[in-house]
């Protein structure tokens, strides 16, 4: 009896190491990883051009209207040089990876363990020249940041982003995610048949210094300037959009305003004009502001929605570079 009583207790404990390794396995492969197929697609704000046409449909204005579409295809474009994809597991950062992209659409193949992803992604983050991201190592703290200078350069490239979660449930399906443009462009147009200017540039102040993307939210640590690019007859800006009107900055505003300053040389006379803009602009958005060239040096606008002050006795210097 008590042989069989030992052969009963061992056939016993078998059969349960048995189910015991059974459920372990069944378990592990639960959480095993998998290959998910994952698409990133480029959206573009595709009515860019349709807005010059509108804004600049003068006859005298279609050879600037012409110039200042080939200029904004620059950055205004659909066509991404790279890629960075951030998987974060709760807050923290579980997978990353950056790849050439080369297109407007693309596929990747990207193996994870089974969980819940928020995958945050960009796009040119690595052909942009005076941006780039800090904070990676958690969703909420990754952004996209301009160099932190009192003046920089205007974007050279169209920024992209999406965020995306990737669910438990959608381990066995293909995955998809759209990025939109995180940078915008404003413009002067300026009317120089009446007086030519000796010299003339500009800046913009009042956008934001970076752009946090698990919130989609622009804010600013610092007032930084964004040196215009010179269009013969216009001047253009690319930079990251104008911070959120409630955020509180060190250097405190209550409303989403930014300003445009032109400078002019007339005469061996430097007049500054500041165009204030107190609506917001947004991510993927362009702003046509239309000006008239005065004997005095100063600018005019026939546009109710913008201000406009003068300083007749500017003297250059100050945190910008006359010479641009």
């Amino acid at each position: 009896m008590k042989i069989r009583y030992r052969m009963f207790l061992i056939a016993m404990m078998t059969i349960g190491i048995a189910f015991g390794l059974s459920s372990c396995i069944d378990e592990d492969m639960s959480k095993c990883g998998k290959d998910y197929k994952i698409r990133y697609n480029l959206v573009l704000n595709t009515q860019i051009n349709t807005i010059i046409d509108m804004d600049l449909n003068l006859i005298t204005e279609q050879e600037i209207a012409e110039r200042l579409k080939q200029a904004l295809s620059k950055v205004f474009t659909d066509h991404a040089h790279d890629n960075d994809l951030s998987f974060f597991v709760g807050e923290d950062l579980f997978h990353h990876e950056a790849n050439k992209m080369g297109t407007n659409s693309v596929s990747y193949t990207i193996y994870l363990p089974r969980n819940n992803y928020k995958n945050l992604s960009l796009a040119n983050t690595g052909s942009a020249d005076n941006v780039q991201i800090t904070g990676a190592n958690t969703c909420k703290t990754l952004a996209l940041q301009q160099e932190q200078k009192d003046t920089i350069n205007s974007h050279n490239i169209g920024l992209f982003s999406s965020r995306f979660t990737i669910n438990e449930n959608d381990f066995e399906h293909d995955l998809y995610t759209t990025l939109y443009m995180a940078n915008c462009a404003a413009v002067v147009v300026i009317d120089q048949s009446k007086v030519q200017p000796t010299r003339l540039w500009g800046f913009v102040e009042g956008m934001a210094t970076q752009f946090q993307v698990n919130d989609s939210l622009y804010t600013s640590t610092r007032n930084t300037l964004v040196r215009a690019n010179r269009l013969n007859e216009g001047m253009t800006t690319y930079s990251i959009p104008s911070h959120d009107a409630l955020y509180t900055v060190s250097f405190p505003s209550t409303q989403s305003e930014w300003r445009y300053h032109v400078i002019t040389q007339i005469n061996g006379k430097y007049t500054e004009t500041i165009f204030t803009m107190n609506e917001p602009l947004k991510a993927g958005k362009l702003k046509i502001i239309k000006t008239r060239l005065k004997e005095d040096g100063s600018l005019s606008t026939s546009n109710t929605a913008v201000g406009v002050s003068v300083k007749l006795d500017w003297k250059p210097g100050g945190s910008h570079d006359i010479d641009i």
